[in-house]
């Protein structure tokens, strides 16, 4: 595997396992919410054949995603701030021999 791909690869990897379990935990958590309110659960209504979805089940969907990835947004803001705050020390380390500075932020 060529060098400077394993830490994008894992952060990308913990981040997706990160967001779908939330995603799937909020999901549950909704559903039972809903169907304790309404006495209808949108995810036996979805996964009834024959049947189409109405607002509870987008409600449940979309909050679930909101949820998500503002959970997520946390964990991947960690990693990308992470980037662009090393460049500018490489730079100020290495300021007369461009090429190596170059080589250092690609890596």
């Amino acid at each position: 595997m060529p060098a400077g791909t394993m830490a994008p690869l894992a952060s990308l990897t913990i981040t997706r396992v990160a967001g779908f379990s939330v995603y799937q935990n909020a999901k549950y958590a909704l559903d039972t919410l809903i169907e304790d309110t309404t006495g209808k659960s949108p995810l036996k209504l979805v996964n009834t054949p024959g049947t189409f979805p109405d607002w509870s089940v987008v409600t449940c969907f979309t909050t679930a995603g909101a949820i998500s990835g503002a959970a997520c947004t946390f964990l991947v803001s960690k990693c990308a701030l992470g980037s662009p705050t090393r460049s500018p020390l490489i730079l100020l380390q290495h300021p007369l021999n461009s090429l190596k500075t170059l080589r250092k932020l690609l890596s």
